[in-house]
């Protein structure tokens, strides 16, 4: 495939400023939770003293989406807002309609490049698709935020393309390190193609795609139908593996039936069978993502301790973790019928004699989803009270994150 005539079709992508504006707010609460991290503050402090803006826009990107609380596209398993959001800000914050634009096109390119590696399939196999698709979302938003023609995104596309590796590897921080790295790296591209560097744009093709995805079933059509659109994008209710939440909010719902957490005897959930390893994974005082995936912990914290939900740290204690062990976490192929545009999940608690059943197929946080809005609101109140940032332009938006960034950058270790 030539990256020429796909890049032409990028230039066609729009979006509703109403929801722009949800994505942006959702993605800037993202970033202040990622902040509190330890491992924010780590990345804030080795990025942010950087005097490039690029870097300091990378740092807030690998915050955002280190709160495992941003936005995502189930199908492409791709989070855009923590990659784009950052970069359109920056770089298109004192022209709305290039901003709008920019936005559009980055969410479209990202979800396309999702697809076409099989999302789930990728992801099952090793592959990290936000952090293959990073630098290619942040050369198509910068170029478009500055406003680049066709040709110029395009080389900036092919040129960023050649930094795509999916495959985290080292410790649990150096992701997000990869992820940043990957961030700086497609606004680079955007430069080096503003300034005439060229690349070969036939490059980009099948065998490519294959050799990122790490299997042969690639998909080209998302590169040649209907542009994918940022308001199919969905959000999180709080921090955690997307895979996780449907489960969650089922056993909210059982819950809310009066059933006492501490008469509980066991919990089944099932989940589609690409779940499970992740769900499943132990719980380690050293791996904040470990206690952001395990099922049994997310279920122990939603009855024991609810408050732990809306803290990106989720640290753990014995009694949280005594009652993990009651929860069993299996494949069941009848919710597999809803992929790959929801990630259903259902619940069996066991009380004595009583038994309760839930399943949830589609959230209130899903793309689409009514009063999505409000339920939008209740989150960032409830993740970040008494923090968030004014929303004012987007200039000023821009300016109240940076100095956040900055100032935890100058912080002592």
């Amino acid at each position: 495939m030539i990256l020429q005539s796909w890049a032409e079709r990028l230039c066609d992508a729009r979006s509703s400023p109403g929801v722009v504006g949800l994505h942006v707010m959702d993605t800037v609460t993202a970033f202040i939770v990622g902040l509190k991290t330890s491992e924010g503050q780590e990345i804030a402090r080795i990025f942010a003293r950087n005097a490039d803006p690029a870097v300091v826009i990378a740092a807030v990107a690998a915050n955002a989406r280190l709160s495992e609380c941003d936005d995502i596209h189930l199908a492409s398993c791709v989070t855009p807002g923590s990659v784009v959001i950052p970069v359109a800000l920056s770089l298109a914050k004192d022209n709305e309609e290039r901003f709008h634009r920019a936005v559009a096109t980055g969410y479209a390119a990202a979800i396309a490049l999702g697809l076409a590696i099989g999302g789930t399939k990728a992801l099952g196999g090793g592959v990290w698709p936000t952090l293959l698709a990073a630098p290619l979302m942040a050369a198509v938003t910068a170029s478009c935020a500055r406003g680049h023609d066709a040709e110029a995104l395009a080389h900036a596309m092919a040129l960023a393309l050649k930094h795509a590796d999916g495959r985290p590897s080292g410790a649990p921080f150096r992701r997000w390190v990869l992820f940043a790295q990957g961030v700086a790296s497609g606004i680079a591209a955007s430069d080096e193609a503003a300034q005439g560097l060229r690349e070969d744009l036939t490059l980009f093709s099948k065998t490519s795609l294959a050799a990122w995805a790490g299997h042969d079933a690639i998909d080209l059509s998302p590169f040649e139908s209907t542009i994918p659109s940022i308001a199919d994008v969905g959000f999180k209710p709080f921090s955690i593996a997307r895979q996780g939440l449907n489960a969650v909010i089922a056993f909210q719902r059982v819950l809310t039936r009066g059933i006492d957490p501490e008469a509980i005897d066991s919990i089944d959930v099932f989940v589609p069978a690409m779940n499970v390893a992740l769900l499943t994974r132990p719980v380690a005082d050293d791996h904040r993502l470990s206690r952001l995936c395990n099922m049994g912990f997310q279920l122990a914290c939603a009855a024991l301790a609810p408050e732990l939900l809306y803290d990106a740290q989720r640290s753990a204690t014995a009694p949280l973790l005594d009652f993990a062990s009651r929860v069993c976490v299996a494949p069941a192929r009848d919710l597999e019928t809803h992929l790959p545009n929801a990630w259903a999940a259902r619940v069996v608690v066991k009380a004595g004699q009583a038994r309760f059943e839930e399943t949830v197929i589609r959230t209130d946080f899903d793309a689409g989803a009514p009063y999505l809005a409000a339920s939008l609101r209740d989150k960032w109140s409830r993740l970040a009270p008494g923090e968030a940032i004014s929303p004012g332009s987007h200039a000023e938006l821009w300016q109240q994150i940076e100095a956040r960034v900055t100032m935890a950058a100058r912080r002592e270790g």
